[in-house]
């Protein structure tokens, strides 16, 4: 099943909570290099993420924006379970 463009951001901001490099980004995220770059330099952009060297973390205000963003998710799951998960995606277009 594809993912939305929230669920990868999501994604990637969980897996650099802590700290990690691209190639780790990419596996954990199932994402190819080409895609991941794009959604990094949005992410950096957007001042969700930084890099240090050669390692990418989540912000505090990607910790902010990761929270809402789940908490929306959950509070909609059962509309997005019903009609799918473009909605959500539609929520958050104003913002990225």
């Amino acid at each position: 099943m594809r993912r939305n463009r929230l669920e990868i951001i999501i994604d990637i901001l969980e897996a650099a909570k802590e700290g990690i490099n691209k190639t780790g980004i990419v596996y954990k995220t199932n994402l190819n290099f080409w895609i991941t770059n794009k959604y990094l330099a949005l992410l950096i952009e957007k001042g969700f993420l930084e890099k240090k060297g050669e390692e990418y973390a989540t912000t505090d205000n990607g910790k902010v924006f990761l929270g809402k963003a789940r908490e929306i998710v959950s509070q909609l799951s059962d509309n997005i379970d019903q009609q799918g998960t473009s909605g959500v995606t539609r929520w958050f277009s104003w913002f990225l």
